[in-house]
């Protein structure tokens, strides 16, 4: 709902068992961002549940990787 084409480039990471934030919201926003030419990169990942931040939990375990890889991008 707030994104505009203004909002910047993203990168969102989720986990499709994220217990606090569906999985749903996720596909929105990508989708929100893709109607606003908003730059997005988006990866879904089966289980690390929610704010694993950089612990080693699930195949969520890469997401600094592709973090890193964004960011060499951007």
């Amino acid at each position: 709902k707030r994104v505009t084409g203004e909002t910047p480039p993203c990168l969102l990471i989720h986990t499709a068992d994220d217990g606090a934030v569906p999985l749903q919201n996720a596909l929105d926003f990508v989708a929100a961002c893709h109607a606003k030419k908003v730059p997005v990169v988006a990866h879904f990942y089966e289980k690390g549940g929610h704010g694993f931040g950089l612990g080693k939990k699930g195949d969520s375990k890469t997401w600094p990787e592709r973090l890193e890889e964004w960011l060499k991008r951007r």
